[in-house]
């Protein structure tokens, strides 16, 4: 009887916390996800910002080097975007780079972040280079920022061992 009653014990608890869970919902589920898959992968990104400013550092969890295009070729210049989210209003937006750009010089050129180690790498979102949701203020403090990394899989990515993946830093 003592182990049935234990049993019954646990489901109601589980029962309870995934109630509670459920709803809770899309509050808590997104940071816990996100936190998670930042804390399993083999590299992070983080971000810390100040105006305008933004800098992004890459770190290498591994024992192996992590490669990634330069932002300034084909390859690098679209691969790096930023969740922004009013924290007043609520509203979302993406903060990514202007299409239609020509390159005068252009070859698969990239960092290399050491085993262990990390990059930083400091990036001006009033350069003109960035399209900004128009109801954005980049003075004000009002929002959160998310930088996400997103390099795909191409020819030059595995002939120069270029990293391919996703990565997503924290709301800051």
């Amino acid at each position: 009887m003592k182990a049935r009653s234990g049993w019954v014990i646990a489901a109601a608890i589980g029962t309870l916390g995934l109630g509670t869970l459920g709803t809770a919902g899309v509050a808590f589920r997104e940071p816990i996800v996100e936190a998670y898959e930042r804390w399993r992968s083999d590299y992070d990104l983080g971000l810390r910002r100040e105006g305008g400013r933004v800098w992004l550092t890459l770190r290498s969890k591994t024992d192996r080097e992590m490669r990634i295009f330069r932002f300034w070729n084909s390859w690098g210049y679209w691969t790096v975007s930023f969740r922004v989210r009013d924290r007043a209003t609520g509203r979302v937006g993406v903060l990514a780079r202007k299409r239609g750009v020509s390159f005068t010089r252009n070859f698969p050129a990239y960092f290399t972040i050491p085993a262990r180690g990390q990059f930083e790498k400091e990036i001006d979102l009033r350069d003109k280079s960035w399209v900004l949701p128009d109801w954005l203020d980049l003075d004000k403090g009002s929002y959160l920022l998310k930088a996400q990394l997103t390099i795909e899989d191409s020819a030059e990515a595995r002939q120069h061992g270029v990293f391919v993946g996703h990565l997503a830093s924290g709301w800051k």
